[in-house]
């Protein structure tokens, strides 16, 4: 918390130097677990897939911009390795942590994903995300009328995948999006990582209440017992508006684990 400080996720003018998704992981995150492996994975989906192939073509991405945006989706449990060390958790704590040295080996992935992210049309819509912490773990966190900096890009669109995701109890996100993007397409898990927020993405808390006052709420009805809610609204700045080389940190910034381990309810679903 504290500055407003800003810090380039790439440099003006720059020009991209790698010509494989898995150098650009090596580059920023050289201990990266099972690269080969994730690499596989998210190649083997984009080519594979006629549906990403499709959306590939019509939104006239490159295949290193797809293959960043998929390996965002990657699933490192199913690798046999913790979450924690996943691309998405490396590649947001550097941004997290306002690690210049480290943001600048992750040049080429930040342009590749923001390049991929501007061609794609924004999408607006309630989206959910879940952890396990309960809301009065937070409560400092999320006050309402706080700004806070979202890192966990992946978001679904149905509460029940929202709730899955953590066993049904801890504490949901209900989000209510304008700059978001579709990237199911794309997506190793689909149904639960389909909606994508930029790196510097701002919410607004508009409240913080636990399970019982929350069913109250529209749409929330359904809720299941041992989980709290948190409402936030995307803030839309010339910051978040279309593909931003830089992130700007607001009054506070979200890390809601003790490690980055992040459950990607997916940027983070359509049905």
């Amino acid at each position: 918390s504290g500055s407003n400080q800003t810090i380039e996720l790439f440099r003006p003018n720059f020009a991209l130097n790698v010509s494989s998704i898995k150098q650009c992981i090596l580059d920023a995150y050289p201990t990266c677990p099972k690269v080969d492996e994730l690499v596989n994975s998210v190649q083997d989906f984009i080519h594979g897939s006629s549906d990403a192939q499709q959306f590939i073509h019509e939104r006239s991405l490159t295949t290193l911009e797809a293959e960043a945006i998929c390996t965002l989706t990657a699933d490192m449990k199913s690798l046999g390795c913790c979450e924690d060390r996943s691309v998405f958790a490396a590649y947001m704590t550097a941004i997290r942590q306002r690690d210049t040295s480290a943001i600048e080996l992750w040049q080429n992935f930040s342009f590749l994903l923001l390049s991929g992210f501007e061609k794609l049309e924004p999408i607006r819509g309630i989206f959910f995300q879940s952890e396990s912490k309960l809301s009065i773990d937070l409560s400092e966190i999320f006050l309402k009328g706080k700004q806070v900096f979202w890192i966990s890009l992946p978001m679904t669109r149905t509460l029940e995948a929202a709730t899955r995701e953590t066993g049904r109890k801890g504490t949901l996100f209900k989000l209510f999006v304008e700059n978001g993007r579709d990237i199911r397409h794309l997506s190793l898990k689909r149904g639960k990582h389909d909606i994508l927020l930029s790196p510097n993405s701002t919410l607004r808390v508009e409240l913080s209440i636990p399970c019982k006052e929350a069913r109250c709420l529209d749409g929330l009805s359904l809720l299941p017992d041992d989980m709290d809610v948190v409402i936030l609204r995307e803030v839309v700045t010339m910051a978040n508006v279309g593909c931003s080389m830089s992130c700007s940190q607001p009054p506070e910034w979200v890390h809601l684990l003790d490690k980055p381990t992040i459950r990607f309810l997916t940027l983070f679903v359509f049905v």
